[in-house]
């Protein structure tokens, strides 16, 4: 989400898991599932080498909100302040 900090990002993931939450879809034999969803978010920063760092810090928050009992957001903080500055 461009343009969005990480509140405002873990405000959308959390209205999307709730909203998730409380839907539930019939299957053809009737049955009704629901089901839950865990979501791990990050923001990106100049300072890291690749997108991969990116997306590996997301896939921590998403395990973690995994272990931590599933249905849930979990945000992973920014590369550390010593970073190496990434160039354009």
């Amino acid at each position: 989400m461009p343009q969005t900090g990480v509140e405002s990002a873990v405000e959308v993931a959390e209205r999307l898991r709730s909203s998730l939450a409380y839907t539930s879809v019939k299957t053809a034999d009737g049955i009704e599932v629901r089901f839950t969803v865990s979501i791990g978010v990050s923001q990106l920063d100049t300072r890291e080498p690749t997108i991969d760092t990116l997306l590996q810090r997301c896939d921590k928050a998403l395990y973690q909100a995994k272990s931590e009992g599933r249905n849930c957001v979990r945000w992973a903080a920014a590369a550390p302040e010593n970073a190496p500055i990434r160039s354009s």
